[in-house]
């Protein structure tokens, strides 16, 4: 599956309650509404980014972004879906530069990605998540770094500690063949999407080193972490 993730920051002259109003209230009917958009697009995830200031201030696997104020996952069936979209009319004219009334799109980080679930211990709606963008070591190859890092993901779902706290994982890794008219896409090597029944819960893995064998595979410095609590558009 397809996967174009989206982590954005608001408008500077919006605050972050009128930037989640604009996007709930005004952005997302307009833009489930275009035929485009519900004939082609698979699912959409909008997430908010929890801070500090939200009361959720936990430790993270990385460096915690608290840049962002939120995180969309579009999802498609293939690259042909996703154009549909990206080249309809009535996107082009209407939801495309409604983008920019909420959104500093320069500040945007932009990702393409194909999904692979790792685990699930549960089929509810997880709605607690955290999102770890990585790069990988400077000595290791696009190919090892992948097939060593998709190793270690699956190995966590044997790891009881670990499925005590995470109720789900998801790998998602880099596609090529992406349009790039929207925003130039960011060159991480991968996300891992981690899925929770509570922030504590998060905070617990990460301060316990539960999933600490993954930074031996990555440029730690290079990698950041984003907190959210999320759930499925209606399309």
């Amino acid at each position: 599956m397809l996967k174009a993730m989206i982590a954005s920051c608001r408008r500077p002259t919006l605050s972050r309650p009128e930037f989640f109003h604009y996007m709930a209230n005004v952005h997302a009917p307009m833009a489930t509404s275009l035929p485009a958009i519900a004939a082609n697009i698979l699912h959409a995830t909008q997430n908010r980014t929890m801070l500090p200031e939200d009361n959720v201030d936990i430790a993270t696997l990385y460096r915690h972004d608290k840049t962002r104020d939120s995180v969309v996952e579009l999802c498609f069936d293939n690259l042909t879906r996703m154009m549909n979209i990206m080249e309809d009319e009535g996107y082009l004219s209407t939801i495309r530069p409604d983008e920019e009334n909420f959104n500093d799109l320069t500040r945007a980080l932009l990702v393409f990605l194909d999904e692979e679930e790792q685990f699930s211990s549960t089929s509810e709606e997880l709605t607690h998540k955290t999102f770890d963008y990585v790069r990988r070591r400077r000595d290791m190859t696009p190919e090892e770094f992948q097939v060593q890092w998709a190793d270690y993901g699956r190995s966590l779902a044997s790891n009881d500690a670990y499925r005590a706290l995470a109720k789900k994982r998801i790998h998602n890794i880099p596609t090529e063949g992406h349009p790039t008219a929207i925003m130039p896409p960011q060159d991480f090597d991968g996300v891992a999407a981690t899925f929770f029944d509570s922030f504590a819960d998060a905070d617990a893995l990460v301060r316990q080193g539960l999933a600490d064998g993954e930074k031996k595979l990555v440029d730690i410095g290079e990698c950041l972490s984003i907190v959210v609590v999320g759930g499925r558009i209606r399309m």
